[in-house]
Formats: C-alpha cells, structure tokens, sequence
C-alpha cells in the first residue's frame, strides 16, 4: 500500500501512545477508506481527524490518488470502461504532464480487485443513480446535459464521457464540479469504514465554524463528526487549542465575537438528543451559577436559612 505524506508530525502528536503501530497513517482523506484494510495493523487503533485533513471543500479536485480511485470505480464499469479515454481526461484534474495522470492509472488499475473493497463498487454505482443533477446541486452540468430534472449523475457522467477528449477537454468547464461532488459521493460512503478504538477530533474549533443546526447542505466535516458520534461504543476525544470563553463583553461583540452563541452551538450539535426542558434546566443552572459569581455576598445571604 501507500503512504500520502500526510505530516507525520500531527499523527505523532496526537498518538498519546508513542509508537506508530497503533495509527494508521495511510489514510490521510476519507476516499482512503476505499483501500481494503491492512491485516498488518495493530488491533488497538487510534483514528485522528481533522476538518482540513479528512476533506478539503477547498480542493475540488483532491488528490490525485483520490481521483485514480474514482477512476477505478467508475471504468470497472462496462458503459465507462468503453468510454476510457473521455473518463480519463474528465478526471485528470490539474495534472499538467498527462503521462503523471497515465502512469498513475497504470499503477492502481492492474490491481484495483486487490487494492480496492470489494462492496464499495455496488454502493458507488447506486449512490450514482440515485443523484440527481439539478441546477442547485451541479449547476454548471446541469447547463450542458439540459433540463432533464430525472436525469441522474450516472447518465450524465455516460454523456460526458463519450463526448469529452484530449483535443476539446478545455473547453468543458465542469470537470471540478463533477470531480467534487464525486468526491463528496464517495466520501459520504467511506464514513461507513470508519472504524477505531478511540477517535480524537483535532482542531474541533474548526468543526464547531462549520456547524449549521438544520442545515440541509452540511459539510462533510460535520458529517464526519456526526458519524463518529454515533458509532455505537465510540470513544471520542475532542481537542481545540482556542477555549470558548466563559461570557461576551462589548468590546466581543464589536470584534464580531460571540462565545456564549458560538458554545451552545457546539453543545447543542454534541447533545442533539436533549429536550427543551433540558435547555431551560440549563439556563436557569447557568444563570444561578453566574449570578453567584458575580455577587457572591448577595448569593450566600439569600441561601442561609432564617
């Protein structure tokens, strides 16, 4: 198998264990899942996660390793197997020096049975058929497949793929699109391996940024967080170098700061199964709490008995 540099040093400093037998530090995004796993690896294992490292919502793109292994998925398939070549440079990405994105290829097709689960062929096919191409989900191949509001993203990939070639390919301009939410597809059907003795969230102020309560469209980082949380026995471990602060003064609130709304955010995400009268418990718990803090005196006459 492979090792992506992924900055072994952010593995080595979350490895509470010291040795790195018991981190698995091939996997560096999501879609790595997608390998069949080492028997090689210790039995005791510690999975980091990080927003940026799990998956990058900047990169369309990703990794070129990411998209070989779309690649794989999606040629494995007899319809995008005859289609090789459209398929090969829709999903080139940013590849300047087309023998990388080649020799490539010709490293993980040989052996995609081998490298690759077994069920996550299957799961890949159907998620392509279920997923609809509308002008909010994939605007821009949307705009080149027509108005067909049935049509699916297995389809429309067939469409592309028999047209696109390496004299006209620069003229589409959807490829990061399509890589993307390919990506986003895959990614989604990688959580269900994730699999570990103790999970440790990194940088989890960053997740807490992403946190939309009721927001249809969440980040796959969210997802991720919310994955691990109802893993049944997960152990979890959140770490954040930037602590909310107790309470928001003015000079806060100028500075577009709000710790206290910004910490139920995050406790609310954490406790999504708590009622409202939990909520209310909590507030009135809290303001007894800060009440004291404030007037102590006050607080300690109020309380002794007449």
């Amino acid at each position: 198998m492979f090792e992506y540099g992924i900055g072994l040093s952010k593995y080595k400093k979350l490895n509470f264990l010291k040795e790195e037998i018991y981190v698995n530090q091939t996997i560096n995004r999501l879609i790595y899942l997608a390998f069949t796993p080492d028997k090689n690896l210790h039995p005791f294992q510690i999975y980091a996660l990080t927003p940026s490292i799990s998956f990058d919502p900047k990169s369309h793109q990703g990794e070129i390793n990411e998209r070989a292994i779309i690649f794989c998925l999606l040629a494995d398939y007899a319809p995008f197997s005859n289609r090789w070549n459209g398929l090969k440079w829709l999903l080139k990405g940013g590849v300047r020096d087309i023998s990388t994105w080649d020799s490539k290829l010709s490293e993980y097709w040989p052996n995609r049975h081998e490298w690759i689960r077994n069920d996550l062929y299957g799961k890949f096919r159907n998620e392509l058929f279920s997923y609809k191409v509308t002008t909010d989900s994939m605007p821009k191949l949307s705009a080149y497949v027509g108005q067909n509001r049935d049509i699916s993203l297995w389809h429309s990939l067939m469409d592309v793929c028999k047209t696109i070639s390496h004299s006209n390919h620069h003229q589409f301009n959807f490829q990061g699109e399509i890589i993307s939410n390919l990506r986003k597809i895959l990614s989604k059907l990688c959580l269900h391996y994730l699999e570990a003795d103790i999970f440790i969230l990194d940088e989890f102020q960053r997740y807490s940024n992403l946190i939309k309560l009721n927001d249809e469209a969440e980040s796959p980082a969210i997802e991720i967080a919310r994955t691990v949380f109802n893993l049944p026995n997960s152990k979890v471990l959140m770490l954040s170098a930037t602590p909310f602060k107790p309470f928001t003064n003015d000079f806060d609130e100028i500075n577009g700061e709000v710790h206290y709304s910004e910490f139920i955010t995050v406790l609310k995400f954490l406790m999504s199964d708590k009622t409202g009268e939990f909520w209310e418990n909590y507030e009135h718990d809290r303001k007894t709490l800060f009440g004291f803090l404030r007037h102590p005196d006050t607080w300690k006459q109020a309380c002794r008995k007449p």
